[in-house]
């Protein structure tokens, strides 16, 4: 499936809470977004040496025992779009541990500052989690933000101003959206995964495959395929045209899945992505749910997202010590010489580490 292709050990993500870990997004291999304390860092694999600071809470905390910075917790970037020529909207969203939150226009001037607000400013205002969608109907893009006063909120984008919100019994922890935005996947402190009315909220069935509160959530491209993660150390698997009967069962290597993301279906077709609280990162082919392969490594996995249709799968490890960004390639686009990890070449760039300089740090494959 994967196989290691570079490691950047300046670039280093890290996570203000324990349980939350989607800290990392990629618009292209060139738009690499991460967060790091109370700052959105902007990188570029082409160019590995490039950073920049995109947005920056410092001082935006509303706690008066806080110092004034508020850690980010959350962060979001719209897809590139397919067609050569067309300009799309392209955003990035950020989620604040006191609730705030964050537009930056991607297209702007160089230097422009992003728009910032509050989610909520109530007593359990941490924001959880946030994902990008499009209206149904327009197609403008909205952000939906997840947060622990047990409300999902949608946000118009182009307008900045609430379009909805929506209350339910638990604290909410993720949520995804179908590509049709008819229908909302939500998981939060309870056993139960809700499938919801996008515009509307209702609750339109409740599953009940965990025995542990749920932490991530993700719908693939297809529409079909829809997973969740819990501490129960299982993801589980549904096809959207039968909920009451999982697709799969899935068991976690060492813990439990902190972050879930499938990959585009037309390159090497579509796989899952179960990041776990530390060590582990698996990758399933989403054709059987058999096929496995299991990257191993040392230290808290802070993210994982892949750029360019699958091709690459990017992770953040946010050990103080050997974190950094790791970069994977699909082993189908590497030569059938090179399809040994152990042979795949160093860095082109001369700013990223080779296979052999990663099993320094532990890092190890099985399948």
């Amino acid at each position: 499936m994967y196989a290691s292709k570079d490691f950047y050990p300046h670039h280093r993500a890290s996570h203000s809470h324990g349980q939350l870990r989607n800290v990392l997004a990629a618009r292209s291999r060139n738009d690499v977004f991460y967060a790091s304390k109370s700052r959105v860092m902007h990188t570029s694999l082409s160019c590995p040496a490039y950073t920049d600071v995109v947005v920056n809470f410092s001082g935006a905390s509303t706690n008066p025992n806080q110092a004034g910075d508020a850690h980010v917790t959350t962060i979001a970037v719209s897809p590139a779009t397919d067609f050569e020529g067309y300009c799309s909207d392209a955003v990035l969203v950020t989620g604040g541990l006191e609730g705030e939150y964050s537009l930056l226009n991607l297209n702007s001037a160089l230097g422009d500052r992003p728009t910032e607000g509050f989610v909520t400013v109530a007593e359990q205002k941490e924001t959880t989690h946030v994902h990008i969608l499009g209206h149904r109907r327009t197609g403008a893009l909205g952000a939906a933000f997840c947060s622990n006063d047990s409300k999902v909120r949608l946000l118009d984008i182009d307008s900045n101003s609430w379009s909805a919100e929506f209350a339910y019994e638990h604290q909410i922890n993720c949520a995804a959206t179908s590509p049709d935005g008819r229908l909302r996947m939500i998981v939060g402190d309870s056993c139960e995964s809700l499938i919801t009315d996008a515009e509307r909220g209702n609750v339109l069935f409740s599953m009940q495959q965990h025995t542990g509160y749920g932490f991530a959530c993700a719908w693939a491209a297809d529409g079909w395929h829809v997973a969740t993660g819990s501490e129960d150390g299982k993801v589980v698997v549904y096809d959207a045209r039968r909920w009451d009967v999982p697709l799969a069962n899935l068991s976690c290597e060492m813990s439990c899945a902190r972050s879930l993301h499938f990959t585009a279906s037309n390159r090497g077709g579509a796989s899952l992505v179960v990041a776990e609280s530390d060590d582990i990162v698996s990758v399933y082919d989403a054709m059987n749910w058999c096929d496995k392969q299991t990257i191993d490594f040392f230290g808290s996995v802070v993210g994982a997202v892949s750029v360019d249709n699958g091709h690459e799968l990017i992770v953040a490890n946010g050990d103080e010590t050997v974190g950094g960004l790791m970069v994977f390639e699909r082993r189908s686009h590497i030569p059938d010489e090179l399809d040994d990890p152990d042979q795949v070449p160093r860095d082109q760039h001369g700013s990223g580490l080779s296979f052999d300089d990663l099993m320094l740090q532990g890092l190890r494959y099985g399948k």
